[in-house]
Parts: structure tokens; C-alpha cells; sequence
């Protein structure tokens, strides 16, 4: 995808698989006869394509570099985070990279959709929570809910407890399905209301976590639900569809074959 300058607009040429995030931007206009979307000159179009990854012209890259100089001081406070440790530096740019393109700080919106493809001891955990972590304190989200493996459910209440800094309440759904729902049912509702919860067990209470409706859906491991036809796959693609965002966390999401990514 490449943009040019003409007529005091931003033309952009081969975006067929970007066209949805384009249609995001205000004052889009589509050109039958180029072929070609057009955006008003300014921020919020220059941060879109540049997330999309857009070859620039080079008047459209100088007209960037002044934009951003502009903008330098808000910048700084976006990518503040919401955590009781400093993160290091590629967590600090994960977590405003998936804040901007995520919408939940600044004007522009590429996708819902993020994800935190980090090798295991990176950081994806403490990302997430500084992720969430904004999206509350911003009036974004209300409720969270996160899916993972048996094994490490209890690890975010782990986390949460050493790197939150705003108010949350965490339960982890264990025990019987019944215990589970009591337990979702039962949350306090003392900030961001956080449920954590094995993959194995959502499709035993997915009516109920489908009522309890989340804004934000975290997959730790999603390479748990790579087969698109699984009951698991299923059951995490409708409640995904209920929630404002979606994350998925993984070093390897591509095990096998490059479909293995498709279902996450």
C-alpha cells in the first residue's frame, strides 16, 4: 500500500486488504475512477497508515515529521502506564503500539483486535495488564475476561497483584461449573472486574459468562484455539464477538502450519 500527496489530500493506492481500517478515518472518500481511497491531510490519517504499514512520498513523510513534533508532549503522556514497576523498553512500545491502534488512547482506530506475539519470558502478562489497565482507567472497559490454560490461571492473579496500579477486582472461576458461576457471579464490582478461567471450561459455561458480558477478552496461549472447528475455537469466537477488544498472547502462533494463526 503506498500514499501520495494531490489536492491537498492523501491518496492511497493498493489498500484492498486495509480497506476496512481506512473506512475508520473521518473524511475518507473512496475514487471509483483512481481506484483509490483519499483522507484529509493530518494526524489521525498519518498515524492509521503509518500503523498499516503505508509507503509514504516523501512530501506526505515531511508533512509527518511536523505532525509528530507537534504532538511530541501528548505522545509522552499516552504511553504512560498504568503499573506499580517501570516495564522495560519493548513492553513500554507493545503497550502503547496496542493502545493506539486499539483505540483506547488517541483519535485513531486500526482494529480491536491486538496481538501480543512475544517470546515466553518477555513480558506478554505485564503488557496485558498495562493494557487493560488504561483501557479502565480511560472509561473504556468494565469487565475483563481471560482465557487460559489450566496450568497458569492462578499465575494472573500472581500478576496482577505485583503490577496493577488502578483499582480491580480478580476471581479465578475453579471448582465445579456451578462453583464457577457462583464465583463470576460474585465479583465485586471495585474497578475493573477481572475473571480468569481455563480454556477446558468455557463451553460448560459459556451462557453464563455470555451474560456476565465482558468488554475485554484476553487469550493467554491462544494457540489453544488454533483448530477453527473445535468446540473450545467455537465457544472463544462467540464471546469474542461480544467484546469491545480482544488480545491474544503467544510465542508461537504458527506451531505447524501457517492456518494454525487463522482461528486465533
Amino acid at each position: 500500500m503506498r500514499a501520495v500527496f494531490r489536492n491537498n489530500r492523501i491518496f492511497i493506492y493498493d489498500s484492498f486488504i486495509h480497506k476496512e481500517s481506512i473506512k475508520q478515518i473521518t473524511g475518507r472518500m473512496w475514487h471509483p475512477d483512481d481506484k483509490a481511497w483519499s483522507v484529509p491531510i493530518g494526524a489521525e490519517s498519518l498515524e492509521t497508515l503509518d500503523l498499516l504499514g503505508c509507503e509514504f512520498s516523501d512530501d506526505i513523510l515531511d508533512m509527518k515529521k511536523k505532525f509528530m513534533q507537534e504532538k511530541s508532549e501528548d505522545v509522552q503522556v499516552m504511553i504512560s502506564t498504568p503499573l506499580k514497576v517501570t516495564p522495560y523498553e519493548h513492553q513500554l512500545k507493545g503497550y502503547n503500539f496496542a493502545c493506539r491502534s486499539m483505540g483506547i488512547i488517541g483519535s485513531s482506530l486500526v482494529s480491536p483486535g491486538f496481538a501480543l506475539l512475544m517470546e515466553m519470558g518477555t513480558g506478554k502478562t505485564i503488557t496485558s495488564i498495562a493494557i487493560v489497565g488504561r483501557a479502565y482507567l480511560s472509561g473504556k472497559i468494565k469487565r475483563l475476561l481471560i482465557l487460559a490454560p489450566k496450568s497458569i490461571v492462578s499465575v494472573w492473579e500472581e500478576e496482577f497483584r505485583k503490577f496493577a496500579d488502578f483499582p480491580y477486582s480478580l476471581s479465578v472461576l475453579q471448582g465445579s461449573s456451578l462453583k464457577k458461576v457462583e464465583t463470576l457471579k460474585s465479583i465485586p464490582n471495585n474497578g475493573l472486574e477481572v475473571a480468569v478461567v481455563n480454556y477446558d471450561s468455557i463451553t460448560l459455561i459459556e451462557k453464563e459468562l455470555t451474560a456476565w458480558n465482558p468488554d475485554f477478552l484476553i487469550c493467554d496461549e491462544s494457540s489453544k484455539i488454533k483448530n477453527p472447528t473445535a468446540k473450545m475455537s467455537k465457544a472463544t469466537h462467540k464471546l469474542a464477538k461480544l467484546c469491545k477488544y480482544r488480545l491474544i498472547l503467544t510465542g508461537t502462533p504458527i506451531q505447524n502450519n501457517p492456518l494454525d494463526f487463522f482461528s486465533q
